[in-house]
């Protein structure tokens, strides 16, 4: 909790040194990706959260499952560490009732990623 307290006060640490790697330096694939991160991940955060809401864990689990490695792609750890927390709670049925608190307690965090992530697109853009 004090964890999730901390996050939420903070700018997001987004490290852009594994898709800087991945695309072998080349701004125009880095900007490409980040285009579908910032185009499909919201969509996959809204199933989560309607998904979370009806208490359908399975459905919890498995898109966080697939959403965890995009934020791992763009280096943001602290919330591939929140999804792996989230689907781990969701597979195994054990502490469900903080799946919902976790995920409204981090949407602060994830704005901010989105926002920051979308300035540093168009630097990378320029």
């Amino acid at each position: 909790m004090n964890k999730l307290k901390s996050i939420q006060s903070t700018e997001p640490e987004i490290n852009l040194a594994y898709l800087k790697d991945v695309a072998d330096g080349s701004q125009e694939f880095m900007v490409e990706m980040i285009d579908i991160f910032l185009h499909q991940t919201p969509g996959y955060l809204a199933q989560l959260e309607t998904s979370i809401e009806k208490k359908d864990w399975s459905s919890v689990a498995e898109i966080a499952h697939k959403v965890r490695p995009t934020f791992t792609f763009i280096g943001v750890d602290q919330l591939t560490q929140i999804m792996a927390s989230i689907e781990q709670k969701a597979r195994t049925g054990e502490d469900l009732a903080v799946i919902s608190k976790t995920f409204n307690e981090v949407k602060p965090l994830l704005t901010r990623v989105f926002e920051k992530l979308a300035e540093m697109r168009k630097e990378l853009a320029q």
